[in-house]
């Protein structure tokens, strides 16, 4: 039997033993959680070092600012299940999709192409977010016909800022605005001249987000508005009938709606 005296020694070395396989936590903003020793912490700094290394006087450090932690535990964490899509502060987010876009020219009706769309975000703050965006349109043959010129591959660039302050029922609706510029947007799949216009496009949409594991996807609205003046020259003639000089080309203006199906991969 253990006296008294004996049970006591007993949980001592139960105390020790426990403290000695101790460990500190740190779970980060991103899930991950690391294990070591808080060897100090300020006001907005964390110092951890490896649990058998504690003791001495210039063990190996990892440090992390307060803002990349997100809690801090004296026992194993529960184990946290991976949710749905939300933006967190220094998140990254890049894609893709098939953009749908109706375009109303000047004097033209209405015309529809498809575009290749290639993104990349970040998260500054929970609530806002930037990205960059590129949509290409590719020629379906080199010529429209014998009379044209070559087809040409359009494109347009873009950059946004996003803000995203709710999330209802497991999806994080958007609202963005942005501008850019845009080469020779074709008109239904053609380009049908050899000039470049260069464009000034400015974009304002909204969309909704969801996505789980790491993988998301994305369904959103876009009006963009264009503005050019077009690399042309018009003759200038007299009451007689004779040139006497040239003007260029009025600026000319355009609009669309489009509507962009995405998939991307979040961080």
């Amino acid at each position: 039997m253990i006296g008294r005296g004996g049970l006591a020694t007993l949980l001592a070395l139960l105390c020790i033993c426990e403290i000695g396989a101790g460990q500190d936590y740190l779970r980060l903003e991103n899930g991950r959680v690391v294990r070591g020793a808080i060897v100090r912490s300020d006001s907005a700094t964390i110092f951890l070092a490896a649990w058998d290394e504690r003791h001495l006087p210039l063990p190996r450090l990892q440090v992390f600012s307060k803002d990349e932690v997100e809690s801090i535990w004296f026992r194993p964490p529960p184990v946290q299940h991976e949710g749905g899509y939300r933006p967190r502060e220094r998140g990254y987010e890049f894609g893709g999709g098939i953009t749908f876009q109706s375009i109303k020219e000047s004097g033209t009706t209405v015309r529809r192409v498809l575009q290749l769309t290639l993104l990349g975000g970040y998260t500054i703050l929970p609530m806002v977010g930037v990205e960059a965006e590129g949509d290409f349109t590719f020629p379906y043959g080199e010529r429209s016909d014998t009379t044209w010129h070559r087809l040409r591959t359009g494109y347009q660039v873009a950059f946004n800022v996003l803000a995203h302050p709710v999330q209802i029922w497991g999806v994080t609706p958007f609202a963005l605005l942005g501008g850019g510029t845009a080469i020779a947007v074709p008109v239904g799949h053609t380009i049908l001249t050899e000039m470049r216009d260069s464009r000034n496009l400015v974009n304002l949409g909204a969309g909704i987000k969801w996505g789980r594991g790491g993988i998301g996807c994305r369904l959103e609205y876009r009006y963009q508005f264009y503005t050019w003046t077009p690399d042309d020259f018009i003759p200038i003639y007299d009451e007689l009938g004779n040139r006497i000089g040239e003007r260029r080309a009025d600026p000319q203006e355009a609009f669309s709606h489009l509507v962009r199906l995405g998939l991307f991969f979040y961080r």
